[in-house]
């Protein structure tokens, strides 16, 4: 039940079942880029969608949790309706940044691609594509730290973070739940070493971004017993909130 674990097992197998066309990605027209995005929108919104609804569906329909840090407080369809709203930007974003990148390997504007076969005839580019794998959890969270400090600037937390924190007893689909500035600003931790590192597989990419888009199902949950309940970043939500009403 390790968390990383999970979320790996679904990038390797999307990337082994559903490798990204770069070669689609660098045709021209906005028929061909339709081409590329549509399939790959729902794919991904599919995928997210299954993760984030097993949270949803277990802890507030089946009942499968015990200890939910507010008892008796669910989300209403209002709730689920902004937060799904949201939810639903993130997806587009995130899948079209993936036709960027992809088209960016196929011009030839990023740092060049190893396919599997390369990587696993070579020793060198096996290590370093082991080294992002293990690496990935850690290079998350320092990327998490600074995007997060950032955003809770007065002026950044008012205008871009504060949809974010509408949520102050939060359910699995507001993980996702920001603004598309936000959005930006938290996915550009998948574009950095695939950018400017050359030797990787597309793999490293397809991984740091289901870290991104999966980690805050659970992590948001609103209830303390699932194997990936963060209670701290509940008392952020819960006790922030709190905080600004105090002093409004």
């Amino acid at each position: 039940m390790s968390p990383n674990l999970v979320w790996f097992g679904v990038a390797l197998a999307t990337h082994l079942l559903a490798p990204y066309d770069i070669d689609g990605a660098t045709a021209t027209g906005a028929t061909a880029a339709l081409r590329w995005l549509l399939p790959r929108f729902i794919m991904n919104t599919t995928i997210a969608f299954v993760y984030h609804f097993y949270f949803f569906y277990g802890l507030y329909v089946a009942g499968w949790g015990r200890r939910k840090y507010a008892p008796g407080s669910n989300p209403n369809l209002h709730n689920l309706a902004h937060n799904l709203w949201y939810w639903m930007l993130g997806m587009v974003q995130w899948t079209f940044l993936e036709y960027i990148m992809c088209k960016a390997w196929g011009n030839g504007y990023a740092a060049r691609i190893a396919s599997n076969e390369e990587i696993l005839g070579d020793g060198k580019l096996l290590a370093l594509n082991i080294a992002w794998v293990l690496l990935t959890p850690i290079w998350r969270d320092v990327h998490f730290y600074i995007a997060h400090r950032f955003v809770h600037i007065r002026a950044i937390y008012k205008y871009v973070h504060s949809l974010h924190h509408r949520n102050a007893d939060p359910e699995p689909f507001s993980g996702l739940t920001m603004h598309p500035i936000e959005h930006l600003y938290y996915y550009s931790n998948a574009l950095l070493p695939s950018l400017f590192l050359p030797g990787l597989s597309p793999l490293i990419f397809l991984w740091i971004f289901m870290h991104l888009i999966l980690a805050p199902g659970g992590s948001h949950s609103g209830w303390e017993d699932n194997f990936h309940a963060d209670q701290y970043h509940y008392l952020h939500h819960r006790k922030l909130v709190i905080l600004a009403m105090t002093i409004v």
